[in-house]
């Protein structure tokens, strides 16, 4: 008996795999098979015929692919030889992705699991963090006094007095050309000139403001400025916020080269050549040039306040051109001096030391061959010198907390950024590699983080547990020269070579969540400096804008601006009652000081 047809609907059987016995009507229009399938159909046997059971299964499985009806095999062929294609193999070729590997739409990160990556699990760490997020995440770019941390512990190194030639004023302008005035204006005002003589308080429009500071002019080039920190908590605010019976000394470093690809200034080659030490005195009165000294060892950088309690005025440590680090230190007695010879000079052979930092008991240095140093301050000799790169050193940053080891972060010229455990240097090295040159680096000991700038454009964060530069903070229209960090503050100084400085709350960076909208994180324009080389006329932009930042891509190019805009280098002053006053210094010798009001 023949079974009873059924309405076929042309399938092809090219997407169940081999179909050489099979046809189908519509994509053969010749094929008459149909006659004989029926006489086939009538000499098949029941026993072959599909039961109930089957055909219950197959509706099971035939909902799975929509519009499809169930095949059935066409031309002659025995119905014992015909295998039904896999209808869920053919349904799996429709599906792109599967649903395990659909990623998820939102993750799931909270300021809690970011502080445990950024901080640890340690209890006690937390709870710090924690309180300092409480008082410092609603100011977005002040410095309240009343809630900066205590000074760290001092040292007690004794170092020998320095062999000091007193000089006059005259003799000093004979041995080293420095410029004697420069033109400022403030906005739309008209230029003033300041001279090395006396610093000029900021006018009245700028008072007007709330902004309080002076102008300084160096007569030459900065390198480098670093603030003194005072041992006495009597350093009150005042007048001038700054207390007469305990007053603030600011380090400048100064020359009178003026270009800065004059062949002097090479990393890589020895120099001798004279350079000037300034150091000004900030009371209640203002600030005043209270001494000078002349070097023979060329330009001076790398300015490092010791922290010794065993100090008259205090211990300046810095690194020279011609290859050494020196300690100075500083009589209290206001004048002019050479310096015959320093209280301590540290060196090694075959080697330049390029760059340093200080614990409260030695010296960290990295040399022109890629060497880490270590020089305790009782002798000249290094406990080790490990080849930790493979270029030039050119920047080393000391960290100590509470809750961590001495680290040391060095940048070097070989593009790599490596964080190593004074405990073993060998086996806990972790290196970073960079694609754009890492210029400078500052350490935020409260929040256990490094501030680093990088290549052409951004200034990034990153904690010291993670090792990795993620978070942007500050970007600039061309190259970030310089960055710094207190230890008394979350505030961030950055300066770049378009003659802007900024500022900013790193906490405010750390402690929120990535996906946390951008108007919760903003960057203060302090200062712009532009420069008319026409009229040799600097002018000052004071105008308080806030900026959104957000990560993204690093520009390829960048501006090209005067040398002069550059800013050079920029310090907080880390005193009891003071750690709102900073100084920033720019190519062309201007100096800014100013106390920050809280916003």
């Amino acid at each position: 008996m023949a079974r009873p047809r059924r309405n076929r609907t042309a399938v092809n059987y090219s997407l169940a795999g081999a179909t050489d016995d099979y046809s189908s009507d519509e994509f053969d229009p010749t094929n008459h098979d149909d006659d004989d399938d029926d006489e086939m159909d009538d000499e098949i046997p029941d026993e072959l015929e599909p039961d109930d059971e089957q055909d219950e299964e197959e509706e099971e499985i035939r909902p799975r692919i929509k519009q499809r009806a169930r095949p059935k095999p066409i031309g002659k062929v025995s119905l014992v030889s015909y295998i039904a294609p896999d209808t869920t193999a053919l349904a799996a070729r429709k599906v792109t992705k599967t649903v395990a590997a659909k990623p998820r739409a939102k993750t799931q990160e909270t300021i809690r699991n970011r502080m445990l990556v950024s901080f640890g699990s340690n209890r006690e760490k937390l709870a710090h963090v924690t309180e300092l997020r409480v008082d410092w995440e609603r100011i977005m770019f002040g410095v309240d006094d009343s809630l900066c941390a205590a000074p760290a512990p001092w040292g007690a190194a004794e170092f020998q007095d320095a062999t000091l030639e007193p000089i006059t004023a005259e003799e000093v302008r004979a041995r080293i050309s420095l410029k004697g005035e420069i033109q400022v204006g403030v906005n739309l005002g008209a230029p003033v000139g300041i001279t090395t003589e006396a610093a000029v308080p900021f006018p009245q429009e700028v008072a007007d403001q709330e902004r309080e500071g002076v102008f300084v002019y160096a007569g030459g080039m900065v390198t480098e400025l670093s603030w003194r920190e005072t041992i006495s908590d009597t350093h009150a605010n005042s007048v001038n916020g700054v207390s007469s019976t305990s007053p603030a000394y600011l380090a400048v470093a100064v020359t009178d080269i003026t270009s800065p690809v004059d062949p002097r200034l090479a990393s890589n080659h020895a120099h001798s050549y004279t350079s000037a030490l300034r150091i000004y005195r900030h009371d209640s009165t203002g600030i005043v040039l209270h001494l000078s000294y002349l070097l023979e060892y060329g330009a001076v950088w790398n300015l490092r306040w010791v922290r010794t309690v065993r100090a008259g005025l205090g211990v300046l440590a810095f690194a020279c051109k011609d290859g050494c680090v020196r300690f100075l230190k500083l009589p209290d007695t206001p004048g002019h001096f050479h310096v015959r010879s320093p209280s301590l000079e540290i060196s090694l052979p075959d080697q330049l030391l390029t760059s340093f930092d200080l614990f409260t008991d030695k010296l960290i240095a990295g040399t022109n061959r890629g060497y880490l140093c270590e020089f305790p301050f009782t002798g000249t000799a290094s406990s080790f010198a490990y080849p930790l790169h493979t270029e030039l050193v050119h920047s080393v940053t000391c960290a100590t907390n509470a809750y961590a080891n001495e680290l040391v972060l060095s940048l070097a010229m070989d593009l790599n950024t490596s964080l190593v455990d004074l405990r073993d240097i060998r086996a806990s090295n972790v290196v970073m590699r960079m694609k754009l040159l890492q210029a400078s680096a500052a350490y935020v000991p409260q929040l256990h983080a490094f501030v680093i700038t990088e290549g052409a454009y951004p200034v990034r964060v990153f904690s010291e547990r993670i090792s990795v530069p993620g978070s942007v903070l500050m970007k600039h229209d061309s190259s970030a020269s310089c960055v710094a960090a207190s230890a008394r503050h979350p505030m961030t100084l950055s300066g770049g070579a378009d003659g802007c400085v900024k500022i900013t709350n790193v906490l405010r960076k750390l402690m929120n969540k990535k996906k946390s909208p951008a108007d919760l994180y903003q960057v203060l324009n302090l200062w712009r400096v532009e420069y008319a080389a026409a009229r040799d006329v600097f002018r000052v932009d004071l105008a308080f804008t806030t900026e959104t930042v957000k990560n993204g891509e690093v520009a390829t190019s960048a501006p090209v601006y005067p040398h002069a805009v550059n800013v050079s280098s920029i310090s907080w002053n880390q005193s009891p009652g003071a750690a709102a006053w900073y100084a920033v210094a720019f190519s062309s010798g201007l100096i800014i000081v100013e106390r920050l009001t809280r916003k």
